[in-house]
């Protein structure tokens, strides 16, 4: 396969519309803080190399991290959860604030744990403000898992879970456990000939890019289109029994779902796609990089989980079961009289292109991109409203900080080397603030670049999507610090110059 020319399909070099099949090099170099002393990225960087990020400099990072004395602040202890003052606490301990104000882990007031901290602490980090509740299993990926997947997840890492903090936690979800392993077995039973028979589409879309990137917004307007099948919320936390209990599960888990996003204010629902890299950590027994919402504290025994190198059985066992789950799926669809052509998203997918051209190599991936710093500050913000929901043990501010950065410089790095694997016609990469602008143009200038029927019935359900709705309230966050936003430049410096944004 030759390598993937540089082209824009919708922008020309001169202005800041949608990127697709590749990007541009800017101009004139970005200009960072003069105290600051940074590795310039040479021209192969540029085009793709990813020197700046390579697999020394995040160990060189980490170490430069460890090294670092702590932050002087104490964390708040999940012991002591703040009072609910005039909150009244909903199902299954999520805090929800009376009358006109919004539920306190997802208020849009820029003096809330949206946002950095005013305080005197260290400058270099994003402070949180979490607020634990350990009863709490809202949005929780691990209601769906049976009581061999809990145990697989948790019995390895047993050691390093806080049971004195999240005993209540871990006893809700081993119940639940239970009853989903008998509910799992009855779908084997019914399902399990037709699974195995089924053939998979072989040009599945797959969308990509780093966490709070877009993906999201994008994955909800490319479902409207009925020429492709997806993941729904209900799929994805519960993969093991969907086929057959997916109706009345819908309405009996209906408490353990927020009806909006904690982090952005988007509306959930079990109807709605959702990542099937949810599905597959579950199916994996853990096999995931999202096992960090978990084990934040030890995100890097998680990496390998990305890219998979290495030929490993943790990397057999994660294709087979991400494999099965799409072949459940297309049994919905078949079922549903809906198209077998997938619709998949999952920012992890952005470190397994060479992957997942093995399995599929006929697939075309999107691309979003977003600023760097949007992207620190909005990852930020859901680190501090969604992780307490999930978390086995606390993870302190240096740590949370800096799986974030790391998160990034492998997605990054692996999606750059990876450009050389991909034809033109099997990528788009698409700036989330052109998608947020003008998504029909976007979106016609990606069907374009793939060759895909845009028809006028879809148009219409674009035009009425939620997020397009004066209803929808986005998020707002303060301005990083000055030592922070260095910080940042030092790790995706490269990122800036390759997608074209400007160090402000």
């Amino acid at each position: 396969m030759p390598p993937r020319r540089r082209s824009q399909v919708l922008a020309n070099p001169s202005s800041n519309g949608v990127v697709l099949g590749g990007g541009h090099v800017p101009t004139s170099p970005v200009t960072p803080n003069p105290n600051t002393t940074l590795h310039q990225p040479t021209a192969s960087t540029l085009l793709g190399g990813g020197g700046v990020h390579s697999a020394p400099a995040r160990m060189f990072a980490k170490q430069k991290a460890k090294q670092s004395p702590p932050p002087p602040h104490t964390p708040i202890s999940p012991l002591l959860p703040p009072p609910l003052s005039r909150k009244k606490r909903g199902v299954l301990g999520f805090e929800e604030n009376d009358e006109d104000d919004r539920t306190t882990l997802i208020n849009h007031d820029g003096n809330n744990p949206n946002s950095q901290t005013d305080t005197n602490d260290n400058p270099e980090l994003f402070h949180f403000s979490p607020h634990y509740n350990r009863l709490s299993l809202m949005n929780n990926p691990l209601i769906g898992a049976t009581l061999l997947q809990w145990k697989q997840i948790i019995w390895q890492r047993r050691d390093l879970i806080e049971f004195s903090v999240f005993f209540p936690r871990i006893i809700l979800i081993t119940i639940l456990s239970v009853f989903n392993s008998l509910l799992a077995v009855i779908e084997s039973f019914l399902y399990a000939s037709k699974i195995d028979a089924v053939k998979l589409n072989d040009s599945p879309v797959i969308i990509i890019g780093h966490p709070r990137t877009g993906t999201t917004l994008l994955h909800g307007l490319m479902s409207l289109d009925s020429s492709f099948s997806y993941c729904n919320t209900f799929c994805a936390l519960f993969p093991s029994y969907f086929l057959w209990f997916e109706w009345i599960g819908s309405i009996i888990f209906s408490p353990f779902l927020s009806k909006i996003r904690p982090m952005d204010n988007v509306k959930l629902g079990f109807d709605l796609p959702q990542e099937d890299e949810l599905a597959t950590c579950l199916l994996s027994g853990g096999i995931s990089p999202y096992m960090t919402m978990y084990f934040m504290k030890q995100y890097e025994e998680f990496e390998d989980f990305y890219a998979f190198h290495r030929e490993t059985d943790e990397k057999m066992v994660w294709k087979e079961s991400f494999e099965h789950l799409l072949r459940k799926l297309t049994v919905r669809a078949l079922r549903r009289g809906e198209s077998t052509r997938l619709l998949l998203k999952s920012p992890f997918h952005t470190a397994r292109i060479k992957l997942l051209l093995k399995i599929f190599p006929k697939a075309k991936f999107i691309y979003l991109s977003r600023h760097p710093y949007d992207v620190f500050s909005s990852s930020s913000h859901t680190a501090n409203t969604s992780y307490t929901h999930t978390y086995l043990n606390t993870p302190d501010d240096e740590e949370v900080n800096e799986f974030i950065l790391n998160q990034f410089d492998i997605l990054w790095e692996e999606y750059e080397n990876a450009q050389h694997l991909l034809d033109e016609d099997q990528i788009c990469e698409v700036r989330f603030s052109d998608l947020e602008k003008n998504p029909i143009k976007t979106l016609k200038g990606i069907y374009e670049n793939f060759n895909l029927p845009w028809r006028a019935t879809y148009e219409v359900k674009i035009k009425s999507h939620p997020d397009k709705k004066e209803t929808y309230v986005k998020n707002k966050h303060r301005e990083l610090a000055v030592e922070l936003k260095e910080r940042i430049w030092e790790r995706w410096g490269a990122s800036f110059y390759r997608l074209d944004y400007e160090d402000v």
